[in-house]
């Protein structure tokens, strides 16, 4: 019989362009304009020639209507709508520090793009704490610290993590062996074989 399983999801770098927000900030602020394909490093700007504008550009996105501003990778909305029909999704998303909107706005646009309600967004820096069957996350280390917690530490070897592929995961040796993903039919997929077991 098949289990419904508990898909602990990512929001940046997944379901929100980041990296796109970042460098139309920049390019409001400097004119110059870089393909977010440029950007091959988890942190923006040390894959850009700008370090000196990275404080300007953060606290302009930190700004009542910062998150709201940032674009949709239009295959998320299809993805997680069928995600959703398999599963019990709960973004886990880290808060912007220093903000006093990022949380609240995070939560809207969560719902204007995906329909997903307030409760279930979990905001936590340290989102290895948090339990669920699949983890989907594009920054590696988060991924690491989430499989020693619950798997390495034996408190729930049955877990899996999947890694979201970008230009900046792919460019970086995952510091241990995970599964990764690149299109919503391999997440798909992957929750289908995994609700059977």
């Amino acid at each position: 019989m098949k289990r419904r399983l508990s898909v602990l999801l990512d929001c940046d770098g997944v379901l929100a362009d980041f990296v796109s927000a970042a460098l139309d900030v920049l390019h409001d602020l400097t004119g110059r304009r870089y393909d977010p394909s440029s950007v091959t490093t988890w942190e923006v700007f040390d894959s850009i020639p700008e370090r000196e504008a990275q404080e300007v550009v953060y606290q302009r996105m930190k700004a009542r209507g910062g998150c709201l501003r940032i674009p949709i990778y239009e295959s998320a909305r299809e993805g997680v709508a069928r995600l959703r029909e398999l599963a019990d999704v709960t973004v886990v998303t880290s808060p912007f520090s220093g903000s006093e909107t990022w949380a609240h706005e995070r939560e809207k646009w969560l719902h204007q793009h995906f329909g997903i309600e307030h409760r279930d967004v979990i905001h936590a820096h340290k989102k290895f704490r948090v339990h669920g069957d699949v983890f989907i996350d594009d920054k590696p280390e988060h991924l690491a610290a989430w499989v020693d917690y619950w798997v390495r530490s034996g408190r729930d070897r049955s877990v899996s993590a999947l890694l979201w592929g970008t230009p900046r995961t792919t460019s970086e040796s995952p510091p241990l062996p995970l599964r990764q993903v690149d299109r919503w039919s391999q997440v798909i997929d992957f929750i289908i074989m995994r609700s059977e077991l």
